[in-house]
């Protein structure tokens, strides 16, 4: 089956946000459970979201 241009731009926005959520959750987490996140491991989070939204 093949998808029209609007349903693949769907089906690959579903996958962005799932990903993208996966993302806050686990940093949302980490955060919860109160670990210290050094500079280095922000800024890799940071450069993901950067990567993903663009």
């Amino acid at each position: 089956m093949t998808l029209n241009p609007i349903q693949h731009a769907q089906k690959q926005n579903d996958v962005f946000t799932i990903q993208y959520n996966q993302l806050i959750f686990s940093y949302l987490l980490a955060y919860k459970n109160k670990i210290k996140l050094n500079v280095r491991e922000t800024f890799i989070f940071l450069t993901q979201t950067f990567v993903l939204i663009f």
